[in-house]
């Protein structure tokens, strides 16, 4: 009864109690969704696992690069379903081994059927005494095989794998929470909302240019990371906004030292006006303590307090080697360190304030009246929908 599936394991889901089934759902809606254009049969949950049947003309690596980018799997393996009988088993597990090129082995077992005849460890050693009979180069390594072989016994059926790949691990994007996230060109926030995605959150979000005094390419960068970013959470909203205006009063009317802080304060009020709007809970920013001027702990307190909604900074304790490295694993980096015209560059100071205080800022931005100048650059931004399918739909 062989038949060619794929495996996939999730974990913290796991632990959910009483929700558990709702977020099993959600990882199964997810897989049927991003698989939905891939040739395979039916996909089910069964004993703490979903289980997805393959077909003759099935493309095992287009699939694979797609489950790599759904969250909520922790793990997932190609391998063979059949029946409990142990000649079933030995012969399935042969059958996966004379197509590899290894050294060393591993077996492995897991049963949710407790009525099986053989322990787990009982059935190990059958399995690897079995396969070393037939391929008499090989050795057993409980510590660091080649390759492990997988054996999962469960409602009279048997899952055999030699080989796992992992998953982005996480919660499965669901259709409920929102936030907002500002996104630049650069590296740090794609990966900033991308760990707020990962524990199932939808993100909307929001991009600040200065077309036309700079060129267009922060906003192609910009549209290539939520390509990216899509494809972890199927469809996005992006709010292009024009901050050119915002940014000449500011540079014009309030000290030097605090232009910075005043643009990032312009930003947060802008974005939260959208979250509103959008029911979305939360805001996401891309800050790291102490990276820039402007990402000192008190100034960040002091931006803080020009908003009424929460704002998440998944990164503020990371080091910039680490948010690379997430940004390579994402696939974001290579967008991001490509040159561009940063938004706030024209009006950097020389000698920013590192210790701004909430007060003298409200005090400054009271001046500009800036409120009058919002409902304006809102008017004028343009939003873009993208689908995991990278087809993008543009709205006035």
């Amino acid at each position: 009864m062989n038949k060619d599936c794929i495996v996939v394991h999730y974990s913290e889901i796991g632990l959910k109690g009483k929700n558990r089934a709702q977020f099993e759902n959600q990882l199964r809606k997810n897989i049927v969704r991003v698989l939905s254009d891939t040739s395979i049969g039916p996909v089910r949950r069964d004993f703490g696992r979903i289980v997805i049947s393959l077909k003759k003309d099935s493309d095992w690596l287009a699939i694979r690069n797609r489950l790599k980018k759904v969250f909520g799997i922790s793990s997932f393996s190609k391998a063979i379903l059949t029946g409990t009988n142990e000649s079933e088993i030995i012969s399935t597990a042969i059958l996966l081994f004379s197509s590899s090129h290894i050294d060393s082995f591993r077996v492995n077992t897991k049963r949710a059927d407790k009525n099986f005849k053989y322990t787990s460890i009982q059935l190990n050693q059958v399995v690897g005494a079995a396969i070393i009979s037939r391929f008499k180069h090989l050795v057993v390594d409980l510590t660091k095989p080649d390759i492990i072989c997988s054996i999962e016994i469960f409602n009279e059926k048997s899952l055999i794998s030699i080989s796992r790949e992992n998953g982005p691990g996480g919660l499965p994007v669901s259709d409920g929470e929102k936030v907002v996230a500002l996104i630049s060109s650069g590296i740090d926030s794609p990966v900033a909302a991308w760990k707020v995605m990962r524990r199932g959150i939808e993100n909307i979000f929001v991009h600040f240019h200065t077309l036309p005094l700079t060129s267009e390419k922060s906003v192609v960068k910009t549209n290539r990371l939520i390509d990216i970013l899509t494809e972890y959470q199927f469809k996005s909203k992006l709010y292009l906004i024009p901050f050119v205006e915002i940014q000449k009063i500011i540079a014009k009317n309030s000290p030097n030292e605090y232009r910075l802080l005043l643009f990032r304060a312009a930003m947060m009020r802008v974005a939260e006006i959208i979250a509103r709007k959008q029911r979305a809970s939360a805001l996401v920013t891309g800050d790291n303590i102490g990276q820039v001027a402007s990402q000192t702990l008190s100034n960040i307190c002091a931006i803080d307090r020009f908003t009424n909604i929460l704002v998440l900074r998944p990164l503020l304790g990371f080091d910039k080697e680490e948010i690379i490295n997430l940004a390579t694993q994402i696939g974001t980096y290579p967008v991001s360190i490509q040159p561009h015209d940063d938004c706030c560059s024209l009006f950097t100071p020389k000698h920013p304030e590192l210790h701004a205080e909430f007060e003298t800022l409200q005090l400054i931005e009271n001046d500009l009246k800036l409120n009058q100048i919002y409902p304006t650059i809102l008017n004028r931004m343009q939003v873009k929908n993208f689908n995991w399918k990278k087809s993008i739909q543009i709205e006035q």
